[in-house]
């Protein structure tokens, strides 16, 4: 293998960097580069990919810090599952250095590839898949804006996707990022629909998705008074009538504590 290279190089199409075993070498031109992988057999490229991720893993800190590499080589290698595993990490490392359209890129392939995967069918993947739906929501909202109609597509994707699991903790995130895009976009009607979707007294919320249950919540009243006066009307179709903002803020509270009903008794029943 050595002194292959080293031929290659004294041809003038590699550049050793270095010397000895220790020496790295780089195609001189990406046309040569791109020539000699066309040249390789299908099974041999899967192979040399698979082989060059193993390698990358092999090295904690690289790997650390180049996910997006390994996970290149997995796709290249057609080790689907092992690509889109690592394509996420690669979206949420990018989304936590604020690298937006980086995030977007590896999460949006990732879950492409996931798509293909399950046949086009989005319902019933694993938490794990979910997660990375609602990371590219949030990646879309940093960069594009909550009202951003790919922004809404993401979220909406995402509910298609925890629709068979009653339970998901990100499930909460993807209602409340369905909600906020209607309030910023000024849907009142739909503002509403989001909030019907919340599963009974806030089961499974936890942790940032518990937040997004309680912060949902304590906008209930303040969506129920917008609607109605954008009606001119005090009716509500689904709530009984609230006595003024005195009465709405204390149906939001008892809203966050027990998920149904207002301390005045009034109560709301979920948008079907």
């Amino acid at each position: 293998m050595q002194s292959a290279l080293e031929r290659l190089a004294e041809a003038d199409l590699l550049i050793a960097q270095g010397a000895g075993p220790q020496a790295s070498y780089r195609f001189k031109h990406a046309l040569i580069q791109d020539a000699a992988y066309e040249s390789l057999l299908k099974n041999r490229r899967q192979a040399l990919h698979r082989r060059a991720a193993e390698i990358l893993l092999g090295q904690p800190e690289r790997a650390a810090a180049e996910p997006e590499a390994i996970a290149h080589h997995f796709t290249q290698a057609g080790l689907d599952d092992l690509a889109i595993e690592w394509w996420g990490k690669a979206g949420d490392q990018a989304l936590r250095r604020s690298a937006f359209q980086e995030a977007i890129a590896h999460l949006g392939k990732a879950i492409e590839m996931a798509d293909k995967a399950g046949g086009g069918q989005a319902a019933g993947v694993s938490g794990q898949q979910l997660h990375m739906h609602v990371a590219y929501g949030n990646a879309l909202i940093a960069a594009r804006g909550h009202g951003a109609p790919e922004t809404t597509a993401a979220f909406a994707h995402a509910h298609d996707s925890a629709v068979s699991d009653e339970d998901a903790p990100e499930r909460f995130g993807v209602i409340y990022g369905l909600w906020v895009g209607c309030y910023v976009r000024g849907d009142l009607t739909g503002m509403r629909e989001p909030l019907g979707r919340f599963p009974p007294r806030g089961r499974g919320a936890s942790g940032m998705a518990g937040a997004s249950f309680f912060g949902c919540s304590a906008t209930i009243a303040s969506v129920v008074i917008m609607s109605t006066s954008a009606r001119g009307s005090k009716e509500d179709s689904n709530c009984e009538p609230f006595s003024g903002t005195a009465a709405a803020t204390r149906y939001a509270s008892a809203s966050a504590k027990s998920g149904q009903r207002a301390e005045n008794g009034a109560t709301c029943r979920p948008v079907p």
